[in-house]
């Protein structure tokens, strides 16, 4: 197998891609603001106890204060404590938090929490660790296209955030998120017979294990696969538990419910792509690309980003210095207009 690692890096983050035989196998991103947080270490302060669950919230400086397991740790509100990042937020959940942190870790004395002591992990050192690499491609200053855009990444990326997924024999799979679940229904497209519809879906148990993982899919998932008597079903549960076999997170596949649907579950780690490039920090750093790139096919223009208005609100704070950067290269102001989706036009 021929392994190359795409690393794409612009103003405010680093774009990843695994490519595995000329198919994109993963995708990851590392940005200056926002998530991923996994991995990360902060100084925290317990906010508020749980004695019934054995548990804490901890403030470590996002949007909602994090779950730590205490064990036998006693904590009481207001102490500041270590943890490390174990998953990312999820809907209205705060990201889950543990004790594992460094040996040896050094804090400064004074350090007030909440206060990042490490940084997230380093997405290529992850990608790395799934096996063997053949190259390292990465967008250096010089480089006239961006590779991330030409080795395919970029257009797996963009099908990964379509509910869609399409079968080579004319099925399809329809992946939705619901508040409590993923749901995941397959049709198999004009297949007819009992046979064929088998075969359908085999494609598609198979190719499911491959967009959980391209996906980073976490939690519950329920899938109804199409019209199979139970007998026939229980050979496609099979298949998918030796496909899920070979995804780096744990997986636990609870079989056929009494209505035929297939339930699993898969831990959480990292935010899903979805969560990753759809949100307004994603949004931002698409501009600041979009503008460079206006740039390089025009080097007269002065480009101009519309964008949703909480984009712009980040480029105005947090991500500043991500727009400043941007600026910097061009060589000018970009200018910023409100808009319901993002453009980048020449001035």
């Amino acid at each position: 197998m021929t392994v190359q690692l795409v690393v794409s890096a612009s103003p405010g983050e680093r774009r990843f891609a695994r490519i595995e035989d000329g198919r994109v196998a993963a995708i990851r991103v590392a940005r200056d603001q926002g998530a991923p947080y996994l991995g990360a270490v902060y100084l925290g302060r317990v906010v508020r106890l749980e004695p019934g669950i054995g548990g804490a919230f901890v403030e470590i400086g996002l949007s909602k204060p994090g779950f730590l397991n205490l064990g036998k740790r006693r904590l009481g509100e207001g102490d500041a404590v270590a943890v490390c990042v174990k998953a990312d937020p999820y809907g209205e959940k705060g990201a889950r938090l543990s004790l594992d942190v460094p040996q040896g870790l050094e804090i400064s004395e004074g350090a007030k929490p909440p206060l990042r002591l490490l940084p997230p992990a380093d997405p290529l050192i992850q990608l790395q660790a799934k096996g063997a690499v053949d190259e390292i491609v990465e967008n250096r200053p010089g480089f006239a296209q961006d590779p991330f855009e030409t080795s395919g990444a970029a257009e797996a990326l963009e099908e990964a955030l379509s509910p869609l997924v399409r079968l080579p024999s004319g099925g399809r799979l329809l992946i939705e998120r619901t508040a409590a679940l993923w749901a995941v229904d397959v049709d198999t497209g004009a297949q007819k017979g009992p046979d064929a519809r088998f075969r359908a879906n085999q494609e598609a148990a198979v190719e499911l294990a491959r967009q959980l993982r391209l996906r980073n899919l976490g939690g519950r998932i329920l899938v109804d696969f199409a019209g199979l008597p139970r007998n026939r079903l229980g050979k496609i549960v099979s298949l998918l538990k030796d496909e899920l076999a070979r995804d780096e997170m744990k997986v636990h596949l609870g079989g056929a419910t009494p209505l035929g649907l297939v339930e699993l579950a898969r831990e959480r780690g990292s935010a899903c792509l979805a969560d990753l490039f759809l949100g307004p920090e994603a949004v931002a750093c698409a501009g600041l690309r979009a503008a460079l790139s206006l740039a390089r096919a025009n080097p007269a223009a002065r480009p101009r980003l519309i964008l949703p208005m909480a984009a712009i609100d980040l480029l105005k704070g947090a991500m500043n210095p991500a727009l400043a950067l941007a600026e910097e290269r061009l060589g000018h102001v970009i200018v910023l207009e409100s808009g319901d989706k993002l453009e980048a036009l020449a001035q």
